[in-house]
């Protein structure tokens, strides 16, 4: 699926709120950024973040949205975020995201990008570790057993190699 990559601007903030308004219930609970809000409230935080932000296009929509954020706790490396629209998902476009986020990790300069999800979230963990991504912790959020990940950028890694 052809899918154009791109940085969010100001400009497509109505669009973006049209793509948090069609994420459903099992995606949202699965995707909890700014926790329970409006999709109206989500898009103003996007912009209030400072973060490198990214969607994903087809035929002048949004069907995904992925960010690099930076952690004030991890100096060069950025905590990665991503949601795919629901009737766009098991077509390869969450994977697709996170290779752009990579190259977005990459260009910006970071050492390594983190990332939490919910253990049950089977689906994204897959397509993390089959990136790369080794896990390097586990933690609760949300009254949820959440599984953290690091994928090491430009041969950097914990140990130096």
């Amino acid at each position: 699926m052809k899918v154009e990559w791109r940085k969010l601007e100001k400009k497509d903030f109505d669009k973006l709120v049209d793509f948090f308004s069609m994420l459903g219930k099992e995606t949202l609970s699965m995707w909890k950024h700014y926790g329970p809000c409006s999709p109206q409230y989500k898009a103003v935080k996007v912009f209030q973040e400072k973060s490198w932000k990214i969607a994903g296009w087809i035929e002048g929509d949004i069907v995904a949205y992925g960010y690099l954020v930076d952690d004030p706790l991890y100096q060069k490396v950025p905590a990665l975020g991503m949601v795919v629209r629901d009737d766009y998902q098991g077509l390869g476009i969450g994977k697709q995201c996170a290779k752009e986020l990579i190259k977005l990790g990459q260009e910006v300069g970071a050492d390594a990008i983190y990332l939490t999800t919910f253990e049950e979230n089977k689906r994204a963990r897959s397509i993390y570790e089959e990136l790369g991504w080794k896990q390097v912790g586990i933690t609760y959020s949300w009254k949820k057993k959440s599984v953290q990940y690091k994928l090491w950028l430009n041969g950097v890694s914990d140990n130096g190699n």
